[in-house]
This record gives C-alpha cells, structure tokens and sequence, in this order.
C-alpha cells in the first residue's frame, strides 16, 4: 500500500538521501586536513622558536601554504556548509511532500468510485478500496492477505492476456472482463494493471476496475431505444433550446414528403410551420413553458401537395438540472383510422336506419311511406345529403319510389328516371353495390341538370334483390369532397342488402312490382276485352219458366272469375274491369230472348260511380237486377240505396250468395233488395237435410216479411227443384235449368 501513496514523492526523498551521504563524506576530508594543517603549525612555531634561519624561511612558506589551504577550506568549507543546509532543506521538504502525498493518494484512493486493488508476488491482495468493497461485495478485512474471491473477475485472472501479462512485467490498459459480484450480480469490468517492482525485481502489482455494466446496458438501452425510434410508424422530430431541428426519423420523412437534409438544421417555425401550418406554431410555443406534453390534432401538408390528419404530441426535454434545452415532436398518421372510423360509422347508420326504419314503419303503411320514411332516415347521418328508394320495373325503366334531398330539389317521388340512367343504374346493380364520382351526360336530361344544381359530388347505389331478381335499390349521395371518397372507395363493401330488415324491404318492392305487373297486365286485358259474356237462365220454380239471365263473365286465361275481379281491385283496375264486362254483357244480351231480365254482378265501389255505371246501363233493352254480394262492405247505405233508385224504375236490387257464412240480415234490410239469392250451400241435398230445410224456411219467411223474393242458386236436381218449390222459394237458377252459355254471334 506503502509503495501505491509514494509513488509520487519517492525519487525527490532518494535525491534528497543521496545528497546527505554526500556531505558526510566532505566534512571527514575536511576535518582530516584541518588536523594536518594545526599538526603542521605546531611543529613550525617550534622549530621557530628553537630553530635557525633557514627554519625562519621555512616557517614562511608554511604560513603562505597555511593560508592558502586556509583560504581555500574557508571557501570550500563555506560551499559545502550552503550545499549541506540546500540538502537537509530538501529532505526535509521531499518529507513533507511525501506526507502530502500520501494523505492526497489515501484520500483519493478513499473517495474515489474506481475499484483499486494491489496484489503481492504471490496474488494476494495487499490492498482493497472502499469502491472495490462496493464494486464485488466483499469488505477489507474479508479479502487482504488471500486471493481474489472466486469468480469475481475470473475470466481476467485466468487469460494470458490479463494478469499474466501484468506478472510478465507488461502494462494492462483499458481491457474489458466479466465478472461477478459477491451477490451473483453479473459485471461488465474494464480493467487497468501494472506490475509494482522493487530494485527491477517484480515485488507485487496493482491495478483498477471500472465497472461498465449500467453504462453498457444504457449504452444498448440507447440503441435500442434509437433503433425503436428509428423503425416506428410515428414521425419523430427533436429540436435544440433555440427551436433548430436536430433530428427526424425516416417515418417523418415519409409522412411529411421531405428529406431530413431539407429539415435538420432549419427552424421549426420555418420547417414545422410550413408542414403543419401556422396552427401549429402558437401550441408549440406555448408548451415550451409547460412540464406536460401537450397534444392536439391537425392537418399536414405533404411534399406531394396532398393532406394528412395527424395526432401530434410535444414534450419538452429537461437538463438535468431542470433548464428546457429542446423538444421532441411526435405525430402519427390518422388519416386511415378517421376514414375507417368514418366508414364504420356510415355502415353504422345506414344498417341502423334501414333496420329502424322498416321495424317501425307500421304494416298499413304504403310502401311509398316506408321508402319516405328510409330516405329521411338516411338523410339525418352526417355527410348525406340526397336519398332515394328507385324500383325498376324493367331493365331501362326506374322510378324514384320515395326521396329525400335538400330544400328546392325538383325531382319527387313518382318520377320516372331517363331511360340511359335507368339502364345505368339497374346494369351496375345486377353486379352489387357500387359507388362513383357525379360526372353528368347529356342523356341524363333534366334529372342531370338538377343534380349538378344541387352540387352533387358523388353517388352510390345499393340493389335490393328479392329471389335473384333486381326489383330496386337504395341510392345516397353527398355534397361534401371528404364523404365523396368514402362513398366512392368503401361503400360498396359496407353495405348489405341481405340483412333481414332489408328482406323486408324487398318483400315489399316484390309486392309493389308484383302489383305493378298485375295492372299492367290487367289494363292489356280490359283495352283489348280478353274475356266474353256467358248467360244461365234463372226459372220460376212453380212454371219452369225462365224469367231472367245472370250475366256472368269468362276471361280468355281461364283465370276464375273471382280472382280476376279481385285482382283488378288489389291493382285499383276493378272498377274498370267491372265497367268493361257491364258493357260487353249488355251489348251481348240484346241477343237474349225478349222479356226476361238481366242479372249483373256489381261491387259497392261500382255502386259508388253513380255516373259511369248509369252510363253503361243506359243501352240495356231490359229490366236490370243490379247484384250485390253479401261479402262486400257497404260504407254508407243510404246513400247506394239512392244510387240504386237514381237508375230508374227498371233497375232493382238483388243480395248474393246469402247463407254462404254467417248471414247478414242487417245488411239485406239496411240494402232494402228486391230479390236475395240463396247460396249454394243452402241448396246442396235440401230435400233430404232438415236443417238446409229449416235454413230455407226461415229465410221465406224473413224474404216474406221484408218484401223480397227469394232465387236458389245451384239448383243441380229435379228433388232439388221440387223441395225448393214445396217450401215456397219462387225462382231457381243452376245447371238442372241450364249452363251459362255464351251466346251464338249473329
């Protein structure tokens, strides 16, 4: 330890130790010639006294010589007393260095972090620093006077090129080891070494750890850090105190459209205020001042010209001491996550009103009210701002079912759209839902022309299939640039018209087109009269004398009677069809034999157009029976019994099919009918069934005290005949009496 704290002092002690041997050797030749020198006058004074003159001569030169050697050991004896008092100044100066210099190398050696060791010849320790202590674990006293501790630097102790070096005589600088410490912690070491020699001879050797294992893992924490920031999507920039840019990454290269040799160096008012805009700049310097990071959203400008959104955060970076000396910028992308955003929330909406919409739409409502009612829905999410429901009732044809559009738009429900758009429309649908930027053609005519007014940017369509068929769809469309793309791009893979309320939906449009069709074809029918009159007699039982015809009617298609009817009033035509087989009947009965009357099927809505049904009735050359059937509702009965007598006297009233259900005596008196017509029913096995019989009887008797007659339909046996008869019904009417026939052309 000894020969570690006086290293620095131990040559000027040696000097100063030289010179003091020296000086003992001088004062001895000194003091030998001084004896000589008073032996020499005390044998001259003798001779002096005693002596002759050639002593007296003698005796002179003795004196001159004495004073010369006098003179001469005056001043080499005054040079060797200055020099001697030189040398003892310098050991005792050399001393108080060396005491110094121990205390300083102690102290620093005490205080210092760096780990110091010494080693004898045979490599036990001699000397074990504090930091050493704290540095392997092990304390002074454990460690002195054995060997280094077990694996504590073991892969240097063991090396040619470690302590064996060192022991080789040579100099160890700067060489990194392992290690580990008494508590297993592993250590990252760099060690320094030298040999201690005493006279050339090896005598120990001695040397310092620095321990590298924080700094190393900061060194590779740093590096991974710089190789995260390096890799990540997120832009990064970081500036100095005085706002100049130091660095950016390559994902802020990418998203800005610059260099970073365009960036680093340049001001971040100049270089961030011209990407990001001015808006930025105020933020920033605000939160220069602030201990939080600050964040906010905003656009930025790309090289290319184009637009980002980004989620921009500033946090400041501190000195250690707490002065700001820079900040750092990171931004992210968002432009993708808000269009994905955007488009969930359209797909959102527009599932959520076509579901709502068509759930609470009530069943009774028209399908022109439901679409309404879709349209307005669809308007009321943002960025939409025209919607329709189109039917197409053929491939060129469509028409808008329901609209919604802003305030003075021309084109309204019932509109039958340009024949090239129709065509457009319906041959992109057939492929799915599409989407595509407002472009209008000549051919889209007026339609093209307010849509251009309304500043349409873009349109999309979805198809409404039902059974593998087309029928209609749903369109949206927007004024606004941003929902355009998002239209345009997403659209057609958000929206799904397989959905159950959309089935719903497309039930209807079937319904709609199914009915559209049947009028169609219904209306084909009644202009080019696809159906003929045929007339069955109708007898008086007691005579067997026929004394009317019913008119019955027969369509070319062999569809019954009935379900024709009724589907001409489901298609609104029934009316028409009603007036168009009056007239063929009545034209077609002037060739019925002269005097029995003519029965004809009317509905209380005919009943209702007073004017049309006086209209063809006026060319009848006989009496009428205006037949009205107990299943269809009367709404207001006086005013069809003033309808009825408005026809003239010639024209009565008969009741239909009266016993085919629950009989409706009310609706018999409340008509105030001439004749009631029995239902079949009534008729089938008479003779045989006493309750048919009984039915019949009482029907006599309430037709006797109403005023009416009675006329059995469906009078199919001669027993049937005869039992009708007996319990007093007056006429008869069924195949036993003949078929409706139609009648020969003259």
């Amino acid at each position: 330890m000894s020969a570690i704290w006086q290293s620095s002092a131990i040559g000027r002690w040696a000097r100063a130790k030289n010179r003091q041997s020296g000086d003992a050797v001088h004062t001895l030749i000194l003091t030998g010639t001084l004896v000589l020198v008073l032996g020499m006058w005390t044998a001259g004074i003798g001779r002096l006294l005693y002596g002759s003159r050639q002593t007296l001569l003698g005796f002179a030169v003795l004196f001159s010589g004495t004073l010369v050697i006098g003179v001469v050991g005056a001043t080499i004896g005054l040079r060797w007393g200055r020099e001697r008092r030189v040398a003892l100044n310098a050991a005792a100066t050399s001393r108080d260095q060396l005491s110094q210099a121990s205390a300083l190398m102690r102290a620093v050696i005490d205080t210092s972090p760096v780990a110091t060791l010494a080693f004898d010849r045979n490599k036990n320790i001699t000397f074990w620093s504090a930091a050493a202590e704290g540095l392997f674990g092990w304390r002074a006293e454990e460690v002195l006077g054995h060997p280094m501790p077990t694996g504590s630097v073991a892969e240097f102790s063991s090396s040619d090129h470690g302590i064996g070096r060192i022991l080789a005589g040579d100099v160890v600088r700067a060489q990194r080891t392992t290690g580990r410490s008494r508590g297993g912690r592993e250590l990252l070491l760099e060690i320094y070494g030298a040999p201690l020699l005493r006279d050339g001879v090896l005598d120990g050797y001695a040397g310092q750890a620095i321990d590298l294992t924080d700094g190393e893992h900061s060194r590779l924490q740093l590096e991974r850090l710089g190789a995260a920031v390096d890799q990540t999507i997120d832009g990064v920039v970081i500036a100095d105190h005085k706002g100049v840019i130091v660095y950016v990454n390559p994902a802020y290269e990418k998203q800005s459209g610059y260099a970073a040799v365009d960036l680093i160096g340049g001001h971040y008012t100049d270089i961030l205020g011209g990407i990001l805009g001015v808006d930025i700049l105020k933020p920033m310097a605000g939160a220069a001042g602030e201990p939080m990071p600050w964040f906010g959203e905003m656009e930025q400008r790309r090289g290319d010209g184009s637009t980002a959104l980004l989620q921009v955060s500033i946090t400041n970076l501190h000195e250690p001491s707490g002065p700001i000396n820079g900040f750092v910028a990171v931004q992210r992308d968002v432009t993708y996550m808000r269009s994905i955003e955007g488009d969930l929330a359209l797909e959102a909406g527009v599932r959520g009103v076509l579901s709502g919409a068509v759930h609470l739409i009530p069943a009774k409502s028209s399908l022109e009210e439901a679409g309404k009612a879709i349209c307005d829905g669809l308007c009321s999410i943002e960025g939409i701002d025209f919607a329709s429901v189109e039917v197409f009732y053929g491939p060129e044809d469509a028409a808008l079912l329901a609209v919604s559009a802003p305030e003075g738009f021309q084109l309204a429900a019932g509109d039958h759209l340009p024949a090239a758009f129709s065509q457009h429309l319906f041959s992109s649908a057939v492929k799915g839902p599409w989407g595509e930027y407002w472009d209008s053609a000549p051919e889209d005519a007026e339609m093209g022309a307010e849509l251009d007014r309304n500043e349409l940017r873009a349109f999309a369509f979805a198809p409404i299939v039902h059974g593998g068929r087309v029928v209609g769809g749903v369109g949206i469309g927007t004024r606004d640039r941003t929902f355009a793309r998002i239209l345009v791009e997403r659209f057609p893979l958000l929206v799904d018209f397989s959905t159950a309320p959309s089935a719903l939906l497309a039930e209807r449009l079937h319904g709609h087109l199914a009915a559209a069709e049947m009028r169609t074809a219904l209306a084909a029918m009644i202009e080019c009269q696809a159906f003929h009159p045929v007339f069955q007699p109708i007898v008086e039982l007691a005579s067997g004398e026929v004394v009317g015809y019913e008119a019955l009617t027969r369509f070319d298609s062999g569809q019954r009677p009935d379900l024709a009817f009724a589907d001409a009033h489901a298609a609104g035509l029934g009316v028409e069809l009603e007036l168009a087989t009056l007239k063929a009947a009545i034209a077609a009965s002037h060739g019925l034999p002269p005097g029995p009357w003519l029965d004809v099927n009317v509905s209380p809505r005919l009943l209702e157009n007073t004017e049309a049904l006086r209209e063809c009735i006026a060319t009848a050359e006989r009496q009428l029976v205006l037949e009205v059937t107990e299943h269809q509702q009367v709404k207001d009965y006086p005013a069809l019994r003033d309808a009825v007598r408005s026809m003239g006297a010639e024209v009565r009233l008969a009741v239909d099919d009266v016993g085919a259900g629950i009989a409706n005596f009310a609706h018999i008196i409340e008509l105030g009918a001439d004749l009631v017509k029995l239902d079949i029913s009534l008729v089938r096995g008479v003779e045989s069934s006493p309750g048919r019989q009984a039915l019949v009887l009482a029907m006599r008797h309430f037709a006797g005290t109403a005023g009416c007659r009675l006329v059995a339909e469906g009078v199919e046996t001669e027993a049937e005949a005869l039992a009708l008869g007996k319990f007093g019904v007056e006429f008869g009417q069924g195949y036993w009496f003949g078929r409706p026939q139609a009648l020969e052309s003259p």
